[in-house]
């Protein structure tokens, strides 16, 4: 039996609501942090409808097959373009990092979504790289503190950001900037 309490409630000023899922598993357990951060968003446009995905069961105890509806891929990796402009989380660069270098996924594919998506904000897509160098040194200074908590091996800033630099050309030159 899996026990679920809701905490740390709290409603945005823009509609938005947060709050978290703390739990406890079956056979107990400890640890700092056995929570899941919810968040409801009704101020954001929605590209591509969702789709049906299953669910990776990594139990051998658990026989049976489930579903999730779930964004799509290109609906996320717009999304987390679409922050970079407006929030500087090393976790939203790494994201994109980890989905143009180790998923060789190609940035093309998702710059139709991402400019639905920024001006839906009121933002300018040809503003896209531009914004995001501005923000190196912010991105750097807390990369290693931010995704220690996150990530097991924490890659190179340094390396990342520049192997990201031939995503932002391809990106600006497929928009005409």
């Amino acid at each position: 039996r899996i026990s679920i309490d809701v905490k740390d409630k709290h409603e945005h000023q823009t509609g938005n609501y947060s709050f978290y899922l703390a739990y406890t598993g079956p056979i107990g357990g400890v640890g700092a942090n056995k929570n899941i951060k919810v968040d409801i968003a009704n101020d954001e446009i929605l590209c591509n409808d969702p789709v049906e995905k299953i669910v990776d069961n990594e139990y051998s105890d658990l026989k049976e097959e489930f579903t999730i509806l779930s964004y799509t891929l290109e609906e996320i990796v717009a999304e987390k373009m679409r922050t970079l402009m407006q929030r500087t989380q090393p976790r939203d660069l790494y994201d994109i990092w980890y989905m143009f270098e180790d998923e060789n996924k190609d940035i093309e594919d998702f710059i139709f979504n991402f400019q639905e998506k920024t001006k839906f904000k009121q933002l300018d897509p040809k503003q896209f790289t531009e914004t995001i160098l501005r923000k190196e040194a912010s991105f750097k200074g807390r990369w290693e503190t931010n995704l220690n908590q996150q990530i097991k091996d924490v890659p190179n800033f340094d390396d990342d950001w520049r192997s990201l630099g031939k995503h932002w050309r391809k990106y600006n030159k497929f928009i005409g900037s």
